[in-house]
């Protein structure tokens, strides 16, 4: 949703609520994707811990946008509790999770925040693929670690 959207969003929602109608761990994960994509933290961060006060789950894809664009905010300290709060209500990522959370550090020079992700991948058994090691190949060879690259590169073989 863009931000214009979040508007006619948020007053929908409002609506809801005058009108009874309880809003569902889906309209949360919405509101909470709308506003971090939008770079609306304060907002996020007021649905996602409504979220938790009525006990909804928090979809992969809405920690995944939340973290992602706090990380490209700069505010890499405060992803790092939402991915902590993640890991520990969650088993089971997909893939594409870790990627765009790793790319995320990358795309915002978190290098040693990177590589420490990276580690966190391999801990939890991620199975890399195609994309897994382009965003690190392709991050090693910008940092002129042309070794870690090439490693890897053999690895994806």
């Amino acid at each position: 949703l863009k931000n214009c959207q979040m508007d006619e969003a948020e007053k929908f929602f409002r609506m809801m609520l005058e009108k009874n109608i309880q809003p569902g761990a889906r309209t949360y994960n919405i509101l909470v994707q709308g506003y971090a994509a939008n770079r609306n933290f304060l907002s996020a961060t007021v649905y996602f811990k409504t979220m938790e006060t009525h006990h909804f789950g928090v979809e992969e894809e809405t920690y995944s946008i939340l973290i992602s664009h706090l990380i490209a905010s700069g505010r890499a300290d405060q992803a790092e509790v939402y991915l902590d709060m993640a890991f520990r209500e969650h088993s089971f990522f997909t893939t594409n999770f870790y990627n765009l959370i790793l790319k995320s550090y990358f795309d915002a020079n978190e290098w040693d925040l990177a590589e420490n992700f990276y580690l966190t991948m391999l801990d939890h058994q991620v199975a890399f693929n195609r994309d897994s090691y382009t965003i690190l190949i392709q991050s090693y060879l910008s940092k002129g670690k042309f070794l870690d690259a090439h490693k890897l590169f053999c690895e994806m073989k």
